[in-house]
């Protein structure tokens, strides 16, 4: 048969607010006759956050009138909590029991309080499902157990069980109370029941009790009202796990985009001063080109002058020879100074293809982390997020995140 999975909220205080079941349950649990029970409070949710105000963890809490060792009638306080987080645990301790330590209007001894656990993981070093953590009183002296109690030692301290459901097997008959209880718990038959983890119990109902806890979780799995709060309270996990795992993947991913920018900014204004500085060298190149093309222009204008009047001052060649040679000399050296100017341009020339080869690198650079950003806005858009919201985040300007 199907029956709801017994780790909700919902089904776990269905089951356990039930008189028998909860007498049985602890009874089988602590060892022990359970004559009479009652419930001090019918619940304690804890919010995951103060903020958030949402349930997460269950805590009963239950007076149980008990035959102890002696055959005497005893009260108990029994506290119940069913957590899937081992920090719920640790924040359950902060609060005190309204139906034990808290009552200040209560006459007489304290009660002791007995705590029973049901874990929705598992603890690491110990490797059994069902685990008693039972007190002793030894002798510090002697070192040896005492077998006895004392009100006032059994008052401030606790005995505690832990069944940790994710280390129960499928058994293959139910030899004990124990294992009845435990196989409803058991989670290696899951099924889905519309929408709802439920789980194949195939074991034969062996007695009044067990009938009892398969009817309630049945009934649940086909009720109309538990359905409904089953499902709020799969939405209500569905906002704890998009507020605390989806917003900060998010916040990571902006502030992961954000560096990115900041970087790519700086290396624009870096690249902005290199491009500066190589501008103006070009412009000195340019400026020391031009002077040296004049005074190319100014030599060959005198050459042409002297070439024209060779003619006619060839019976004076001897004359001038000294002269010519001189000027000739002069050009040869203005011819290696503009060889040497050239080759500088050239160097300059290739330095400035570098230059703007780096540019276009770091120009395509920038137009990929631009479609970076681009792509965050469009799932930042998906994400319902406000058309300002992404554009403070992203730097794009709103005209371009609705264009997308």
């Amino acid at each position: 048969m199907y029956i709801i999975n017994p780790l909700y909220d919902t089904a776990f205080k269905e089951l356990i607010r039930d008189h028998e079941v909860a007498k049985t349950i602890i009874g089988t649990l602590i060892g022990t006759e359970v004559v009479d029970i009652s419930m001090n409070i019918s619940e304690f949710n804890l919010p995951n956050r103060p903020e958030d105000k949402l349930p997460r963890s269950v805590r009963l809490d239950y007076c149980a009138t008990i035959l102890d060792e002696k055959g005497k009638y005893q009260k108990v306080l029994i506290e119940m909590q069913k957590t899937s987080n081992l920090d719920d645990i640790y924040r359950f301790r902060q609060y005190i029991s309204v139906a034990g330590y808290g009552d200040k209007e209560r006459i007489g001894d304290p009660i002791p309080v007995v705590t029973i656990y049901f874990l929705g993981f598992i603890l690491e070093n110990v490797p059994t499902p069902c685990l008693k953590v039972a007190r002793q009183y030894i002798c510090m002296l002697e070192n040896k157990v005492l077998k006895t109690k004392e009100k006032f030692v059994e008052s401030l301290t606790h005995d505690a069980y832990v069944i940790q459901v994710p280390r129960i097997q499928k058994y293959e008959s139910l030899d004990s109370k124990l294992e009845t209880i435990l196989s409803v718990f058991d989670q290696t038959e899951k099924v889905d029941l519309s929408g709802f983890s439920g789980l194949n119990y195939k074991h034969p109902v062996q007695d009044g009790f067990h009938k009892r806890m398969i009817d309630i979780l049945s009934q649940i799995a086909v009720d109309p009202d538990k359905r409904e709060d089953l499902q709020m309270e799969l939405n209500l996990y569905e906002y704890e796990y998009f507020r605390s795992g989806r917003m900060m993947s998010l916040e990571n991913e902006i502030d992961k985009k954000e560096n990115e920018l900041a970087e790519a900014n700086y290396l624009l204004s870096k690249n902005a001063r290199e491009l500066t500085k190589v501008t103006d060298d070009l412009t000195k190149v340019s400026s020391e080109y031009a002077k040296v093309s004049s005074e190319y222009t100014k030599v060959s204008s005198e050459y042409t002058k002297v070439s024209s009047e060779y003619t006619k001052v060839s019976n004076e060649y001897s004359k001038v020879s000294n002269e010519l040679t001189k000027v000739s000399s002069d050009y040869t050296k203005v011819s290696n100074e503009l060889k040497e100017k050239d080759h500088e341009l050239k160097e300059k020339d290739h330095e400035l293809k570098e230059k703007d080869h780096e540019l276009k690198e770091k120009d395509h650079e920038l137009k990929e982390k631009d479609q970076k950003f681009r792509d965050t806005a469009i799932e930042l858009k998906k994400e319902g997020f406000s058309l300002e919201r992404i554009s403070k985040l992203t730097g794009l300007s709103i005209q371009e995140i609705e264009d997308l």
